[in-house]
């Protein structure tokens, strides 16, 4: 695979005075230190919005003061928080949903794949705010892509050919398999969306790629088959490693990471080629 790399940002960030950014690859990711989520001030609170839109994937370790109640209010602070249909919620909170797998579950867990959550929504969620509770001491990392620097990184013909095409979306793939969808009773995924395959950003206005393989049916006013080659395409792509960075768990560790222009895969790198 020929791929058109453009250079990672070299530009200081002399305008972050309050909190410190540790970056963890060239294109995406960044550590978030010196900031307790508790209590965030005004003036933090928009640099980490500022480093949000920089580098997509913030990482706060070390976040045990953070109730659930805070978890909450700190999401609030980049837009209302919604409640996903096709996930458990936790008992008293129910903005808060619950991902849960046991050592001994053998089977698929959806995300197993690099996607962007909930695109078979009308308005799907454009951050996403994760807390680390009980975990293994290894495994279960998440991957990360940028997906402003995928669609860059396309030739000019194949970015005026995606700007045309909007993909149908809907989770009725996911929901032929039983055992995936097992404790989960909304039918919200079985209604189609289309959405743009390249968007512009809300908040920054740069164009990226959205996609998500799984929920992906087709191109609209195409067939699965028409459209199942430039789709897999697309997914070999953004997996493409300079684009990637991988996030290790720990307890007490908040992830957040804009949905819309980065993809994640809850299986870490392997499934990356």
């Amino acid at each position: 695979m020929i791929v058109r790399l453009i250079a990672p940002s070299t530009e200081t960030s002399e305008h972050y005075g309050l909190i410190g950014l540790k970056p963890i690859s060239g294109f995406i990711g960044c550590e978030i230190t010196g900031v307790d989520l508790s209590e965030v001030s005004m003036p933090v609170m928009a640099e980490i919005k500022d480093a949000l839109s920089e580098r997509l994937v913030l990482i706060f370790r070390n976040q045990n003061k953070l109730t659930r109640d805070g978890h909450i209010n700190f999401a609030r602070n980049f837009g209302d928080v919604l409640h996903l249909p096709h996930f458990p919620s936790l008992q008293n909170h129910p903005e808060i949903g619950l991902v849960h797998r046991e050592a001994s579950d053998k089977t698929s867990f959806f995300g197993e794949a690099f996607h962007c959550d909930s695109t078979f929504l009308r308005k799907p969620p454009t951050v996403i705010v994760m807390r680390g509770v009980e975990l293994p001491p290894f495994g279960g990392d998440t991957a990360f892509s940028n997906l402003y620097v995928a669609y860059e990184s396309l030739s000019e013909r194949m970015r005026e050919l995606i700007d045309g095409l909007k993909v149908v979306r809907s989770d009725g793939r996911i929901r032929s398999d039983p055992e995936a969808y097992e404790k989960i009773g909304s039918d919200e995924g079985y209604r189609e969306a289309i959405h743009p395959l390249a968007v512009a950003h809300p908040v920054t206005g740069r164009k990226c790629l959205f996609l998500n393989p799984k929920l992906s049916v087709r191109f609209d006013g195409m067939t699965e088959e028409e459209s199942a080659p430039l789709l897999n395409f697309l997914l070999q792509h953004l997996q493409f490693l300079p684009f990637t960075t991988r996030v290790r768990w720990e307890a007490d560790t908040i992830v957040m990471w804009d949905n819309w222009a980065a993809s994640h895969c809850k299986r870490g790198l392997e499934a990356a080629v």
